[in-house]
């Protein structure tokens, strides 16, 4: 601040000596002035934007200079001002002050004796950073003032300004917003509007009739592969809207509202639906101002023949509309007026099982629902084999929602389709209604990692990373569809800072496991686990390993009990001490297909037992598996005196219950 001070003193008191001559851009003459060119550039509302200030025609040498930037602040934000490359030492010599909200002061002046440290170049001078905080179509205009620049005799020089500005487009205003696993974003704009039509019946006479429908002109954007948008009443009568390449819609398209028989009613529906897909994703919206009761239809059925000679002609019918249309817009135009919706919103998948039985395939899954949205009313809704559970989140009070769902079914043996099951998300807000409709497909289990968010089936900093982002809402999901499953550390359907402080914990090595287990997933292949000797030779010395496994239903357990504990003992055939560099490292476990693998508990247990020196690690945190059961049991050794790395397995180990 002493340095801008100090610039700004010497400066005012060179005004004093001269003026610097300073006239606007002309574009009827030749320009010998130096030119002093402020950028341009297109911007929309809240995007971050750089003016350079240009010099031109500059004389050998600058060595003082001050100059005043403009700007409106109710379309502009000032953010930062950067020196340009023409300023040779800009630590020293360059200065900046914003003077007020609107004024920008710039200074530049060479402190020393040595003419190498004057501007001595045409180019940038300076940078200038907004942001854009006008939501408006309009033009900032970004301008100079109160200029004076001397050169190395400190002479004036004559200077031309040639203002600068930023164009705002404003973003167009949706009633509808919708990201996540699709965006759509559109207006649609209704008229209502009356016909007459024939309906055509298999024993004549065929019946002619009032037909109430609307123009609805429907505008936006979308990533969705294609669009269409049906008729409340008349699902049948759908209409495709066609996408260009940039994801741009605008289409008027005519939507039933009555058929033949609404005469004798005394409702008419003012609703369409509006349909994207994008592979297996489908949002539905419902747009319209909804139902509107009134005796319109019913009166007007005696009302067509407006000459009473028994025949309904198009006179009859111009003559109706004229009498009676006014009234009914004038019903239409008292209806509530629809809601805008906004929302993020997606739903993901994944399969835990997919086990072949006697009457069809067991599925065990789970589905990840996430929104932030202002409906006021969500529901999920999950079909499997013809059955439907649903789930109703009441209150739901509007903002962020995060939840994950637990699933069952069978698919039967006859199925030929690869969909396991469909959810349907619905979000609610007056008369608006959204739907996110999505299928789970597979026919194996999924092999995700508990802990592993990007999908390297790995669990390190960068997963931690990554679950922090997700927490502090940096990101809305996370990289691998498997990641809200594996996110999920305690198995509560929930990902928060539980989750958080478990992760942390595992990488710092205060905990082995996870309170949630990984089956499936396996860094060695279950035909390659399967091969593994259950005896090996290590420097001469024969090893095998014991196991005890077992699970806890004491009366103080959960009632489907405890997970699977473990004892693994790595024994040596000679009645030496074994050496300290062997040692266990991890474990896996196999049941059937199942495998689950885990690292050692850190609490060494290390004994002599009958004069044979054995090395006991402990399992905690394993699956639910049995009891009453046997799988086999696979450990890698490490020899750190020569980096080897050996496995051993033993078969049919039983897993014991205590209750």
């Amino acid at each position: 601040m002493k340095k801008f001070l100090c610039m700004l003193l010497v400066i005012t008191m060179l005004i004093t000596l001269f003026s610097t001559v300073v006239s606007a851009a002309s574009s009827t003459e030749t320009d010998t002035n130096m030119q002093v060119i402020l950028g341009s550039s297109d911007a929309k509302y809240k995007d971050q934007v750089n003016i350079p200030i240009t010099f031109k025609g500059s004389p050998e040498r600058i060595s003082t200079l001050k100059m005043t930037i403009t700007y409106d602040p109710t379309q502009l934000e000032y953010v930062s001002v950067s020196p340009g490359e023409i300023i040779p030492s800009p630590v020293s010599s360059f200065g900046t002050q914003l003077k007020s909200p609107g004024e920008i002061e710039l200074f530049f002046m060479n402190y020393t004796c040595c003419t190498d440290y004057d501007i001595r170049a045409e180019g940038m001078f300076a940078n200038l950073t907004f942001n854009v905080v006008s939501s408006s179509n309009v033009t900032a205009a970004v301008n100079a003032k109160d200029v004076l620049i001397a050169d190395g005799c400190i002479n004036p020089v004559p200077t031309t300004i040639y203002p600068g500005s930023v164009n705002v487009f404003a973003e167009p205003e949706y009633n509808t917003n919708i990201s996540g696993d699709i965006v759509l974003n559109f207006n649609d704009d209704w008229q209502p509007m009356l016909k007459l039509s024939l309906q055509h019946m298999l024993v004549p006479p065929d019946i002619l009739y009032l037909q109430v429908y609307a123009v609805v002109h429907i505008t936006g954007n979308t990533d969705a592969e294609s669009l269409s948008i049906e008729s409340g009443n008349f699902p049948s009568l759908t209409d495709e809207i066609e996408i260009d390449s940039n994801g741009n819609f605008d289409k008027e398209v005519e939507v039933i509202l009555s058929d033949f028989n609404s005469r004798e009613s005394d409702t008419i529906n003012f609703s369409a639906y509006v349909n994207a897909r994008k592979g297996d994703k489908t949002v539905r919206v419902k747009i319209g101002k909804g139902e509107l009761k009134t005796d319109f239809l019913i009166n007007a059925k005696d009302a067509l023949d407006q000459d009473n000679d028994g025949i309904i002609s198009s006179i009859d019918f111009a003559l109706f509309r004229k009498n009676y249309y006014d009234s009914f817009k004038a019903e239409y135009d008292k209806m509530d007026e629809q809601e805008n919706i906004n929302a993020y919103i997606y739903n993901e998948w994944y399969m835990t099982d997919f086990v072949t039985e006697n009457d069809g395939i067991s599925v065990k899954a789970q589905t990840h629902l996430r929104a932030k949205t202002d409906a006021t009313n969500i529901t999920l809704e999950i079909t499997n084999n013809g059955n439907t559970s649903k789930c109703e989140y009441l209150p739901y009070t509007p903002g962020e929602f995060d939840r994950i769902e637990e699933f069952t079914g069978v698919v039967p043996l006859t199925q030929s389709s690869d969909i396991v099951a469909r959810s349907s998300i619905k979000a609610y807000k007056g008369n608006r209604e959204l739907e996110l409709c999505s299928n789970l497909r597979g026919r194996e289990s999924g092999n995700a990692l508990i802990g592993d968010l990007d999908g390297n089936k790995s669990v390190n900093s960068i997963d931690f990373m990554i679950l922090k982002k997700y927490l502090v809402g940096q990101i809305n999901r996370l990289p691998v569809e498997s990641g809200f499953f594996s996110a999920d550390l305690n198995d509560d359907k929930q990902i928060d800072s539980i989750d958080f402080a478990y992760l942390r914990q595992y990488l710092l090595g205060i905990i082995a496991n996870f309170p949630k287990y990984s089956v499936n997933i396996s860094s060695i292949e279950l035909d390659e686990l399967l091969a593994k000797p259950e005896q090996i030779n290590i420097n001469g010395v024969m090893y095998s390993i014991d196991t005890y496994l077992g699970r806890d239903f004491m009366p103080i357990c959960p009632p489907n009990g405890q997970p699977l504990t473990g004892i693994v003992d790595l024994i040596g055939d000679e009645k030496i001490e074994l050496p300290e560099t062997v040692d266990l490292d991890r474990v896996w476990i196999i049941n059937g297909n199942k495998v689950w693998e885990s690292k050692f508990s850190n609490e060494d247990k290390s004994i002599f037992e009958q004069g044979t020196k054995k090395k006991e690690r402990i399992i905690i945190g394993g699956p639910k598996w049995g009891p009453d059961i046997n799988v086999d049991v696979v450990v890698r050794i490490i020899d750190k005196s020569n980096n080897e790395v050996y496995f051993l397995r033993a078969s049919n180990q039983p897993i014991y219950k205590s209750e």
